[in-house]
């Protein structure tokens, strides 16, 4: 069965009153890539004709079914946006806003536009306030509505953009809004306890806080994006992950709070290892008023977020997401400006993390066993652990590595720890 009919499909078995927000085409088994990604090529003067013929050929694919004026209608009018607009956002926007237009259609819905209801600011961050009272007045109609995600407009009418993922984002914004559930259809029965690319055991937890989630999104495998759950927390309710192409699976149920087992305080691994460690030694560091300051704002120049910083009295090692065309020669440089003592010095090296997820590493007795256990089962297999951040306040425990031995500690960890279940 087509994706269009499975969506259609699982609408129609909710009578209640529903709000469907969409994205735009992703991939499928015929085509490799999302139509955003090839919308993003289309900003500026010069339109690449190939680029315009694969969105147009994508949604003529999901709306043939539906009635023919309504699809020369709306591939005329794709055809029209793509080709005469030099905005990129306005030009990624449509992925979303044809998607949902042909929805809303398929399934006798009302349509309504992302723009008259997601607001930004004139520094392009979401005006949560005007967003959640426009979508409280806006939305709450009785009737099934279909809205585009990913995008809402300015103060000037300009097309403002979420990251990516921003879909999933509108969606949380618009259930923190109403104090609704939130259901998110994706492509699998719901967050894994692992990666299952690296673990094929994994499986599927049943539920989950939503620090929880946001720990394992953190470490690389969440399914919800980290923004989106920071969005939800503004809501009283569940949110539950399904699959769109196997609606009877359980899914994931994401809630405030949850009853942990006490025998088994982890419930989820997950790991990255893309990150960059910063080390700097300097003799003195810790009696100079605004030393760490200026080394954030070094970061801060280069628009790095911080992961973990491990300190020592005259040491520290701040680790941070490594990202394309990031100099870090240039990081180095201007710390070494700072440094005081001669024999001061600063490096920049690869770096993984493992993190062990679990609302009962909140107890220090069990977080400080699972600590203990961790260094030990590392020690046993020869993989160094570079530091250990944990906290009384956190729902995880992160054990800081060398990058290449990423993936055989998640897996030697798995076993340690969950695969018994």
């Amino acid at each position: 069965m087509a994706r269009p009919a499975v969506v259609a499909e699982i609408i129609r078995s909710r009578p209640q009153q529903k709000i469907i927000v969409c994205s735009a085409p992703g991939k499928s088994e015929k085509y490799d890539h999302k139509v955003t990604d090839h919308l993003l090529k289309l900003g500026g003067q010069v339109k690449d004709r190939a680029e315009i013929d694969y969105a147009i050929s994508r949604f003529k694919e999901i709306t043939e079914d539906l009635d023919k004026d309504f699809q020369a209608n709306l591939l005329s009018g794709l055809r029209k946006d793509l080709t005469n607009s030099n905005d990129v956002n306005f030009i990624v926007s449509r992925g979303e806003y044809y998607s949902a237009l042909a929805l809303a259609q398929r399934v006798d819905a009302e349509f309504i536009d992302a723009a008259e209801i997601f607001y930004f600011d004139g520094d392009g961050k979401l005006d949560r306030e005007k967003t959640a009272e426009k979508i409280r007045s806006r939305l709450k109609t009785g009737q099934t509505i279909v809205t585009p995600g990913f995008y809402g407009v300015n103060g000037m009418g300009e097309i403002c953009l979420f990251k990516r993922g921003g879909s999933d984002r509108s969606g949380a914004v618009i259930a923190a809004s109403l104090n609704w559930d939130y259901e998110n259809w994706t492509d699998i029965d719901g967050i894994m306890n692992a990666d299952p690319n690296i673990i094929p055991e994994a499986k599927t937890i049943s539920e989950l806080t939503y620090e929880e989630v946001r720990e394992g999104a953190h470490g690389g495998t969440g399914t919800l994006m980290g923004d989106s759950i920071l969005d939800l927390e503004y809501g009283e309710f569940n949110t539950i992950l399904k699959n769109t192409f196997n609606p009877q699976a359980a899914g994931t149920i994401i809630k405030r709070s949850r009853q942990a087992s006490e025998t088994r305080p982890v419930v989820a691994i997950s790991a990255r290892s893309d990150l960059l460690g910063l080390t700097v030694h300097d003799m003195g560091m810790r009696d100079r008023r605004g030393y760490l300051a200026r080394v954030m704002e070094i970061l801060a120049e280069n628009r790095l977020s911080i992961e973990h910083m491990p300190a020592a009295q005259d040491a520290i090692t701040i680790t941070f997401h490594n990202k394309p065309g990031l100099n870090t020669e240039i990081i180095k440089h201007r710390v070494a400006e700072i440094l005081v003592s001669p024999s001061a010095g600063c490096s920049i090296s690869r770096r993984g993390v493992v993190y062990l997820v679990g609302e009962h590493l909140r107890e220090l007795t069990r977080q400080h066993r699972v600590v203990i256990d961790t260094l030990q089962t590392l020690e046993n297999n020869n993989i160094p652990v570079l530091a250990v951040i944990m906290h009384p306040d956190s729902p995880s425990v992160a054990v800081i590595l060398r990058h290449d031995q990423t993936t055989d500690a998640q897996k030697i960890l798995y076993h340690k720890f969950l695969s018994a279940r």
